[in-house]
């Protein structure tokens, strides 16, 4: 096995194959894109990243959340940068945030059969179609978290780089995961290190290249710094995390259970997959990475969250395939039936998994119920300006639909919110309370310059519209 597997390591991906094989899995994940994230997802992230794209539209780049909240601003802006580019197409910025995320979600196909070309042609398939039918990498895409999906993305070809020699490209690769997601950068530089310094123990006129990821985020770096003395300050925002997840500690069983069966039952099969995968191949590496995230992805560490977890689907891909090509191997003139029963199920299991993330995850407090998508669409209509307004509930969405500011924005927890921010927070929920009251909130709204009340509550206001239960309130 691994005779067969160091001949294919240079193995050459022929056009047609890619065309072939890539083309209709681009187009299936693109389909489920839109049937993921239209008419909203369900959850507000999409928006929020909708809310960045209208920041960088204000200031050209981004340093603060004007006009949402002054509020500092450490989210790396790559992903949001592309999506600034396609609203300068005259699409709305919710919109080409969705398109920008359906998008690279679509070509992570591509990029996995170059990787897995390493493996040989059959694993190359496999990995392509796997990369598309994992619940815990698909879970990234259905929760509107795209710029770690382009992380992950750019973490595969940096990868994919790296062992085809190309060090510069990986470098290139690395400093660009650190322009798009504040998580990944931590494993995509230790997998850089992993196959760099080798080399310039080998050679150390090609010491230069350590420096190559740093050169290209070199524009984000302070902010990194920014976020790394909130954290140690406990000021980040994202430490509210830690409420329920443990501390230097084992996730609880229960938890365990929930992530590895929870999301779709087919997850314990992949890993069982993988390690034999991992057996088979004696590729170092992908052992090493795979071994990490899995450990990593029991034992917590500290403002990781899930990201760990969301990791291990990477080598997973390429090991789960190894592993399910090698039992169809095994088993002689059924390997090909082998492969087709395994391509099938995990497909069925994934349409599955869309669908009840779609009906069942739905929470209408951070993502819109159709008659609040009706109210917001028909107020961007009414009023193209970009007034303030105060909403119930999902008010990220209820401003990327309506073209509005929202009272309280919902801006990301990767932040150390500032005063002025806390005071919005506090009087949001000032109206809110006296909304439910039936109490009078003219002189609040105004006092904030707050333009539309958007609520399921009766007021003495003048009203513009109902839909379903929802109003609106001209202040």
């Amino acid at each position: 096995m691994q005779k067969n597997f160091e001949k294919t390591r240079h193995f050459v991906i022929k056009e047609k194959d890619k065309l072939v094989i890539v083309v209709p899995l681009f187009i299936i994940a693109f389909l489920s894109g839109l049937y993921a994230l239209f008419p909203v997802s369900i959850t507000n992230d999409p928006a929020i990243h909708s809310e960045i794209v209208n920041v960088i539209r204000h200031q050209g780049y981004p340093l603060s959340w004007e006009p949402y909240a002054a509020n500092d601003f450490t989210y790396p802006p790559l992903f949001h940068l592309i999506s600034f580019l396609v609203s300068m197409l005259g699409i709305s910025t919710i919109d080409a945030v969705r398109i920008v995320g359906i998008v690279t979600w679509s070509l992570f196909p591509l990029c996995v059969y170059l990787l897995g070309s390493f493996y040989g042609r059959k694993v190359a398939i496999i990995s392509s179609v796997t990369s598309i039918s994992l619940p815990f990498l698909s879970n990234v895409f259905i929760f509107g978290e795209f710029p770690q999906l382009l992380s992950m993305e750019l973490l595969v070809l940096e990868i994919y780089f790296m062992k085809k020699g190309k060090y510069l490209y990986g470098g290139i690769m690395t400093g660009l995961v650190f322009l798009t997601h504040p998580f990944m950068p931590v494993i995509s530089f230790l997998i850089y290190l992993y196959f760099v310094v080798p080399e310039c123990a080998r050679k150390w006129k090609k010491a230069y290249l350590l420096a190559i990821p740093f050169i290209v985020s070199f524009a984000w770096l302070t902010k990194y710094f920014q976020i790394f003395f909130n954290m140690y300050s406990g000021n980040w925002q994202n430490i509210v995390y830690n409420e329920y997840q443990p501390v230097f500690w084992f996730w609880p069983p229960e938890t365990l259970v929930k992530y590895l069966f929870g999301t779709n039952y087919f997850t314990p099969i992949i890993i069982a997959l993988s390690i034999l995968g991992a057996y088979k191949t004696k590729d170092m590496f992908m052992r090493i990475f795979f071994l990490a995230a899995l450990v990593f992805s029991i034992y917590h560490i500290p403002y990781t969250q899930l990201k760990v977890f969301d990791t291990l689907a990477i080598p997973s891909i390429f090991l789960s395939s190894a592993g399910i090509v090698e039992i169809s191997k095994q088993t002689k003139k059924y390997g090909i039936a082998v492969l087709i029963i395994f391509i099938a199920t995990m497909s069925c299991f994934q349409v599955y998994h869309f669908v009840y993330a779609k009906n069942m995850w739905f929470d209408s407090s951070i993502a819109p119920e159709p008659a609040l998508l009706n109210t917001m669409l028909w107020l961007g209509e009414h009023d193209r300006s970009e007034a303030k307004i105060y909403v119930d509930s999902a008010s990220a969405w209820a401003g990327a639909l309506s073209g509005k500011i929202p009272l309280e924005p919902e801006i990301t927890y990767l932040e150390s919110f500032s005063e002025s921010y806390v005071k919005q927070i506090k009087l949001n929920k000032r109206i809110k309370e006296s909304l439910s009251d039936n109490g009078d909130v003219t002189n609040l709204a105004r006092g904030a310059g707050i333009k539309y009340i958007i609520t399921k509550q009766t007021t003495n206001l003048k009203e513009l519209k109902s839909f379903s239960g929802w109003f609106v309130y001209e202040t």
